[in-house]
């Protein structure tokens, strides 16, 4: 319960807050997002490959949470006896900065991709994969507030492909000022 109720009260800050956008370079936005999980891949055998040298114009510890997420995800849907391996990319693309988080984890079946981003919406029962079902809504929101969008690719027992992309210039209405 103090899980859901702390998602639901991150989940509303991050929706009101003025942004604090400025330049950040995604490789340390992964670096930082990373430094939580590391300890989680390491006793897994995990590895997190970063190839990432674009900058994007966002709110850092908004975009923090979202690679945070991103990676915990590819933890906790990984499949069994298979250490998880975790690739981010990015690259420059129609005015904007595109980023993927690839894993090797369980997959989600394509008539899900697009539920997975609604607010507590979940596909494993709680007592199979731990989560309260905020994390991609959370996600979606923090982006499209920046004036990007986020989407996924996946195929069942082989791996998510989550990619979002956010403009050279935010939104007007989702900057301060």
């Amino acid at each position: 319960m103090t899980s859901l109720i702390t998602g639901i009260l991150e989940y509303a800050r991050g929706s009101q807050d003025l942004l604090d956008a400025e330049r950040l370079e995604v490789s340390r936005l992964v670096d930082a997002a990373a430094l939580g999980h590391s300890q989680s891949l390491g006793e897994l055998g995990g590895t997190l490959h970063v190839d990432a040298p674009h900058a994007i114009r966002a709110d850092p510890d908004l975009l923090v949470v979202v690679c945070s997420n991103l990676i915990e995800n590819s933890i906790k849907y990984r499949r069994p006896d298979v250490p998880p391996r975790i690739a981010v990319t990015s690259e420059r693309t129609d005015g904007a900065t595109v980023v993927r988080f690839s894993d090797n984890g369980i997959g989600i079946d394509p008539e899900f991709h697009e539920a997975v981003f609604s607010m507590f919406r979940r596909l494993h029962r709680h007592d199979v994969i731990r989560g309260n079902g905020i994390g991609l809504g959370f996600c979606r929101r923090i982006i499209e507030r920046h004036g990007g969008t986020i989407a996924l690719d996946s195929t069942p027992g082989e791996g998510t492909v989550v990619t979002f992309s956010i403009p050279d210039v935010a939104s007007p209405a989702s900057l301060p000022g």
